[in-house]
């Protein structure tokens, strides 16, 4: 129970404050690839809509592309937005259901328009344009 409670509250502050900046300013800390740029984000994408891309290492390890680790984070995000909502008698009722595909398309287009954008706040668009579907 003590494990929902601090990622609840650590969720609750990611969404509610404004980012953090490399410079330590007042914000949520955001972990991983949502802090990068729309830019690095659009550089790493390769392949279809939402596709997950892997190679094989020599020892027969699999590895995930980058742009494959946005759209894990991405969708990570987005899981636990709606869990965070899931108990809200009024925001629980319209869970965020957008497909991988749908996600990233999304996500590319608002970060072809923003390219230095942070890759959190094309996802914090997306999960407001899904508001009350």
């Amino acid at each position: 129970m003590a494990i929902k409670t601090l990622t609840a509250a650590t969720l609750a502050a990611m969404i509610s404050l404004p980012l953090a900046s490399s410079d330590a300013q007042q914000g949520a800390w955001i972990h991983g690839e949502g802090f990068r740029s729309c830019a690095e984000y659009l550089n790493a994408l390769k392949g279809p809509h939402g596709s997950a891309q892997t190679m094989t290492g020599t020892d027969g390890t699999k590895y995930w592309s980058e742009g494959t680790q946005y759209i894990a984070w991405i969708e990570g995000y987005i899981s636990g937005f709606n869990e965070f909502f899931a108990s809200d008698p009024v925001r629980g009722l319209h869970q965020v259901q957008i497909d991988g595909p749908a996600i990233d398309a999304f996500v590319r287009q608002y970060c072809q328009a923003h390219p230095e954008s942070k890759v959190v706040e094309a996802v914090g668009f997306l999960l407001k344009s899904q508001e009350g579907q």
